[in-house]
């Protein structure tokens, strides 16, 4: 969880960015209850459509927190994380950590091996080296994007019980790009364990849609345009008791010298991806493994990354192209509907340059 300036940028360097909007049409119920807090290195709300059990905002704020002070590896506000001492501990010595940390790693060393590398926990050097949302970002050196790339490889982490031991000095693991997913499950179980079964929880992006609207319909899930401005919807999917993530180009970026530099770093390169897609949304009941997998196929690329999440138990993907073309997977075609008339959804088919069929 690096919450430096390009806090979103993980094992890719990746910005799980998309939900902007919860659709409650038709909804006749009490006005829900919410509340926002900059935690986590974004904007958190937390809207309850239910009865509110007393203290369970401040409950999950403080459990954020918590998170944070284990797991950041943000230098300007911390300086004895758990993830700074493993990191501090390179090429020395392995370092003990609490189990949910040990916990949130293995979940992005899981995913790590799930996408052969595409999600990297040990993207830190990369990750501190571009800073693509900090205040003068700047493309690096080739030599030290190449320095950096020879320090990524999830495969080098040891553990043994929980101790966490990186091989060389100058490995780094960064969490970001799992981290969130696992505060947002976490703030859904205090939610239900408090009794609650109506609740939008969006984490900067990373969504949890918790049980059914009050008037047990789906929630409907607005999915952003990757090529407007924050707010504007392509789409709509309907869900209950999902997590929904998407990674995307479009909102955290510079330019120097006429060409965009976004966030989702493909470790293999050390670079900004650059495949043929502009975002990707991930369904699953767990926004942990959901946060990482939208990072590693978005980096994956759209062929095979629609593959993995087709082939995968228990999660859906919607892939978004350049020429704005909507892949959804199986699972998830009839849940799904488009708003905007400047996107075509297409068949499977068509990823690979095939006909498209009535049964594609």
């Amino acid at each position: 969880m690096s919450y430096t300036p390009s806090s979103r940028i993980a094992a890719v360097v990746r910005f799980s960015l998309l939900i902007l909007a919860v659709f409650l049409i038709g909804c006749n119920t009490a006005a829900p209850t919410s509340e926002s807090r900059l935690k986590l290195g974004t904007n958190i709300t937390i809207t309850i459509h239910d009865t509110v059990p007393r203290g369970i905002f401040p409950d999950i704020w403080t459990r954020f927190d918590e998170i944070e002070q284990k797991m950041s590896i943000n230098e300007s506000r911390w300086d004895d994380t758990e993830l700074l001492q493993v990191n501090q501990a390179a090429g020395d010595h392995p370092v003990t950590v609490s189990d949910e940390t040990l916990l949130v790693v293995q979940e992005g060393l899981r995913v790590g091996e799930l996408t052969d590398g595409a999600f990297d926990v040990t993207v830190a050097p990369l990750v501190l080296l571009w800073m693509v949302t900090g205040s003068t970002p700047q493309v690096p050196d080739q030599e030290r994007v190449a320095a950096a790339r020879e320090l990524i490889d999830y495969t080098r982490v040891q553990i043994e019980g929980n101790a966490i031991y990186l091989p060389e000095p100058g490995m780094g693991i960064d969490v970001g790009g799992v981290a969130k997913g696992y505060a947002a499950a976490e703030a859904a179980r205090l939610l239900r364990e408090a009794g609650v079964n109506h609740a939008i929880l969006d984490l900067g992006g990373d969504v949890v849609a918790l049980g059914t609207r009050p008037d047990g319909r789906p929630w409907r899930i607005g999915l952003q345009d990757p090529t407007r401005r924050r707010g504007a919807l392509m789409g709509v999917v309907e869900v209950i008791d999902t997590a929904i993530v998407t990674s995307g180009v479009y909102e955290r970026f510079f330019e120097q010298d006429g060409v965009r530099y976004h966030h989702i770093i493909d470790p293999f390169t050390g670079y900004p991806t650059r495949n043929e897609l502009t975002s990707v949304t991930i369904l699953s009941s767990d926004p942990t493994y959901g946060d990482a997998l939208s990072t590693g196929t978005f980096v994956m690329g759209l062929e095979t990354g629609f593959n993995l999440i087709e082939e995968l138990e228990d999660v859906e993907g919607i892939f978004i192209d350049e020429q704005q073309r909507v892949f959804l997977t199986s699972g998830v075609r009839d849940s799904f509907r488009l708003l905007s008339d400047e996107f075509a959804v297409s068949c499977a088919d068509d990823i690979a340059g095939g006909q498209c069929n009535s049964d594609s």
